[in-house]
């Protein structure tokens, strides 16, 4: 009952809080809510069980898998981590979240376990809220569909939380954001190190953070130069890759090209007791990560070229995962670099293979005396096409 006596107190004062919060919100983003947010306080260990059944309710079980396999071939996380569980009970960060497919905003109480700060707690609401205004105006289902790939995916997503990150920390710092706000961007990189205890977690720490930090860095150029005008339109019309997240001026001027695989990869493959797991692209931030991972040198300035990529990924018959993975790159001269990078490691030279074709570059897992003839350098190119994309479909995704 006492604990019944104090969230009901906490609800009417806070009512009052979300209020204010909101006209903040609007005055800083310059957008009025069209209806008002749906708020609910929950005791904290209530808040992490709806948090659990609406990532169940929103995230296929597929879409985990998929991670898994892609993130363990990429060397984005090690063997022995399980994405799934990671992001399942991860409830105990949030101060609070807001669901686009029942366009309600949960506030725990306490906000956030074992913490107690009132501008953490103001930066996190109004975070949400500026989610739960845009959601109101863009309906951000459209832009977290569970189908995109996962560079266009992270693409998106970095405009989401890009832009509810800078509004958010605007409201906080009010007249004095500019000035800290290369102290902002440190506080927000810092949190790479504060989420991981193991460089096994490290590059998937980076990858989690990446629609903040670098999503805050995009929105933030963009506000620069074109204002709430310029961030709106980022809704209708996104970026397409993470490279134009991680390099802002090539937003509507550098364009990725898209790699399709012929079918008769897949068919061959399987024709030697090999089955297809996943497919898809990982983007600029996704070669970096791989890069790192490998123990490359200059992994940021490698992976810079990146024009395109497709990767395939493939269990043989002892269940061993192969991957296949097209790039393609601005030029014939940065493909080279790519190549001659990966090339020149030995260490890398015993674990896959690596052709050139002016500006594609392949790379596998070294194949089996079986799987030769199919992953061989000639026969892997003619596979391929590829065709630049100026502009993304968005639907509403099936909700499962």
């Amino acid at each position: 009952m006492r604990a019944l006596i104090i969230l009901l107190f906490l609800v009417h004062t806070r009512d009052d809080e979300i209020k204010q919060y909101t006209k903040e919100v609007e005055k800083t983003r310059k957008l009025k809510f069209n209806n008002k947010v749906k708020v609910q306080y929950t005791p904290r260990d209530e808040f992490d069980t709806y948090y659990k059944k609406m990532n169940q309710l929103c995230v296929p079980d597929s879409y985990f898998k998929h991670l898994q396999v892609a993130y363990s071939c990429f060397k984005i996380i090690a063997g022995n981590l399980n994405i799934e569980d990671l992001t399942k009970n991860s409830s105990q960060a949030y101060a609070g979240i807001y669901y686009p497919i029942n366009k309600k905003l949960l506030i725990p109480v306490p906000q956030v376990a074992n913490f107690n700060n009132k501008s953490i707690e103001k930066l996190s609401v109004t975070h949400e809220l500026v989610h739960a205004l845009t959601d109101q105006h863009y309906n951000l289902m459209k832009l977290k569909s569970p189908n995109l790939d996962l560079d266009k995916s992270l693409a998106l997503n970095a405009v989401i939380e890009g832009d509810a990150t800078l509004h958010s920390y605007k409201i906080i710092h009010k007249g004095m954001f500019n000035s800290r706000k290369g102290w902002i961007l440190q506080q927000l990189n810092s949190f790479n190190n504060a989420f991981t205890q193991n460089s096994g977690m490290l590059s998937l720490s980076i990858l989690g953070m990446f629609p903040y930090t670098k999503g805050f860095e995009f929105v933030s150029y963009i506000d620069e130069k074109e204002g709430v005008t310029g961030i709106n339109k980022l809704y209708t019309d996104p970026p397409l890759s993470t490279e134009q997240i991680l390099h802002p001026e090539k937003y509507k001027k550098d364009f990725p090209r898209e790699i399709t695989v012929s079918k008769t990869l897949e068919q061959s493959m399987e024709k030697n007791d090999c089955t297809k797991l996943t497919e898809g692209v990982i983007g600029e931030i996704g070669t970096q990560l791989f890069l790192k991972g490998l123990g490359l040198a200059d992994y940021t300035k490698l992976a810079e070229g990146w024009d395109g990529d497709k990767y395939i990924i493939f269990a043989d018959e002892n269940g061993k995962n192969i991957l296949v993975w097209y790039t393609i790159w601005d030029s014939a001269k940065e493909a080279k670099e790519f190549y001659n990078a990966f090339k020149s490691s030995k260490k890398l030279g015993k674990r896959y293979s690596i052709h050139i074709y002016g500006d594609m570059v392949i790379i596998t897992n070294k194949p089996s005396a079986s799987l030769s003839k199919i992953l061989n350098s000639g026969t892997l190119k003619q596979y391929a096409t590829s065709n630049e994309i100026r502009a993304l479909k968005l639907e509403e995704p099936i909700v499962f």
